[in-house]
């Protein structure tokens, strides 16, 4: 997205046509209920997916990433103890 396109496994290139300037970037929306998640699969794959990010599309550290989006229905002491682990 902010390179125009990508170029896949085979080295072909494909066009997207788009250059965003993506500032802020959220790691999974609900990752307890949506995807299944534990707090450490969650943090695991945050900390992958950053680094994938940042290697292939941000190499200046641009980006903010944002995470651990839990849902309002969890209990105050769920997301203290996922906010605990993440930090």
């Amino acid at each position: 997205y902010t390179r125009g396109g990508f170029v896949d496994e085979l080295g072909t290139r494909h066009e997207s046509g788009h250059h965003l300037n993506i500032t802020v970037w959220e790691i999974f929306n609900e990752p307890d209920y949506e995807h299944g998640h534990t707090v450490e699969s969650y943090t695991q794959e945050f900390d992958a997916i950053v680094a994938g990010i940042r290697r292939h599309a941000d190499p200046e550290r641009r980006i903010k990433f944002v995470g651990m989006n839990n849902p309002n229905i969890d209990d105050r002491d769920k997301v203290v103890a996922w906010a605990e682990y993440f930090l």
